[in-house]
């Protein structure tokens, strides 16, 4: 087993998926990569902890880049609704 343990853990559904790795580093490069795949529906929460427990970086509302341009894209239309215009084509 490795030294840490990452955590992604949906933040809609509670859904989690808890993977381990020898350093810091990669466990971090997981959560904000290849472990969001399992996440593309919401945002995630991913937490690094060491192998006594203790937490060892933590970030809020991590996102696939299709998933946050899908959001930024809605967000957009939204605005731009509120003020009476069209997106351009």
């Amino acid at each position: 087993m490795g030294k840490f343990i990452a955590k992604l853990t949906g933040e809609s559904d509670g859904h989690t998926v808890v993977r381990h790795f020898d350093n810091a580093g990669s466990a971090k490069a997981w959560l904000q990569g290849d472990g969001l795949t399992d996440f593309d529906d919401q945002a995630a929460c991913g937490e690094v902890h060491s192998e006594s427990g203790e937490i060892v970086w933590r970030k809020s509302h991590l996102q696939t880049a299709d998933r946050a341009n899908r959001d930024s894209r809605a967000f957009s239309t939204h605005l731009l609704a509120r003020v009476n215009l069209k997106p351009k084509k």
